[in-house]
């Protein structure tokens, strides 16, 4: 079954791509494709008297409350870090994260081995770390920063953990 593009414009990115797929007798999921506006953990509701059992013998559904699931198999989003491979005294440390994640996913940031960069690295959940020049949080001369980056999406799937060496 297809639902109508009036129906769904509030919540798909796509309503064209929009579908319904009974997968039992008791389970119709819902396909909302790319740009759709709900996440898992959000409620939907059918509207009153519009959806029947497919025997039709049944009465029409009553609107009951259904939170939205996460995709049965989800995906690792994929991450990379840009950055300066060395910075001296005066140099801001600017680190950039990509993922392919369709939807900005929450970074966290760590220094594996130095506690006071680590507790700066925490404070940032973006895909960019900025530190001005001369950061009191890297001090140390001649040494080499590990720093750690994971995304997660908004499904909750966690990427592959990169470290990344300033």
């Amino acid at each position: 079954a297809k639902l109508s593009g009036a129906v769904l414009a509030g919540v798909s990115g796509a309503p064209w791509r929009a579908k319904c797929v009974w997968e039992s007798d008791a389970t119709l999921n819902v396909f909302l494709g790319v740009g759709a506006t709900l996440v898992p953990g959000d409620a939907l509701s059918l509207k009153p008297s519009t959806l029947k059992s497919s025997n039709l013998v049944s009465p029409f559904s009553s609107s009951k409350a259904t939170a939205v699931s996460p995709p049965a198999l989800l995906k690792e989003p994929s991450l990379s870090v840009s950055g300066p491979k060395s910075i001296d005294q005066c140099a801001i440390l600017h680190l950039k994260a990509a993922s392919d994640s369709p939807r900005p996913p929450t970074f966290l940031w760590r220094c594996l081995n130095h506690a006071g960069l680590n507790t700066a690295l925490q404070a940032f959940t973006a895909s960019q770390v900025l530190l001005a020049g001369g950061t009191p949080d890297m001090p140390t001369l001649d040494f080499e920063y590990e720093i750690g980056v994971t995304a997660t999406d908004l499904f909750g799937s966690v990427s592959t953990e990169v470290i990344f060496r300033v």
